[in-house]
């Protein structure tokens, strides 16, 4: 009839007391992070996110392009690899989108995160829609014409915006994540997957 009461061994490892005494580990002290120590990644407040929801037959049109791109070989590819989720990522894909409009985020095998996560940070992030999730990777897409909403730009939101006054995801984001053009420059020049 011993009881058993857990406790905080030496190395941070939990410890059980047997019937006997004697103290047993139990587990290991969990292991760092593969990708090393995490970053933040600053979420855009509302008021700074312009890119409205897409209505539903522009987000089929745009995975329609997307995957015509794709199959050309066109579509740009950003590879989210063990180190997960950075700032220098979140910057290129910034840059990306600014200049491109769509892009496809792959999560390459050894990546612990959840696709739907990633994209779901990237909206959040860099003021851009997720077309589509479909198996481990996330189309997203951003875009400063409105006119691809179908005619909404009588919409409150576009209208407080002005025609001089979009910033573009990339410039929001970078001034947010503390990227300086120059500091994005040399991220996008390291190549052309960051894994």
């Amino acid at each position: 009839m011993g009881t058993s009461s857990w406790m905080s061994g030496s190395g941070g490892a939990a410890a059980a007391t047997s019937p006997g005494g004697k103290m047993q580990e139990d587990e290991a002290p969990p292991a760092p992070p593969a990708g090393g120590p995490m970053e933040r990644i600053p979420i855009l407040p509302p008021r700074h996110r312009h890119q409205l929801p897409l209505p539903r037959d522009v987000s089929k049109s745009l995975w329609r392009t997307a995957e015509e791109l794709a199959a050309a070989g066109k579509l740009l590819r950003l590879q989210v690899g063990k180190s997960g989720v950075t700032r220098a990522l979140m910057a290129r894909a910034g840059h990306l989108l600014e200049h491109h409009q769509l892009i496809r985020v792959s999560l390459l095998q050894n990546c612990l995160l959840d696709v739907r996560f990633v994209a779901w940070l990237a909206e959040n992030a860099l003021d851009c829609q997720c077309i589509k999730v479909k198996g481990r990777t996330a189309t997203l897409f951003s875009s400063s014409d409105t006119s691809i909403y179908g005619g909404c730009g009588d919409h409150p939101a576009f209208q407080s915006i002005g025609t001089n006054g979009w910033a573009g995801s990339s410039s929001i984001s970078r001034s947010i994540l503390g990227v300086t053009s120059s500091t994005a420059a040399h991220v996008i020049s390291r190549g052309a997957t960051v894994a």
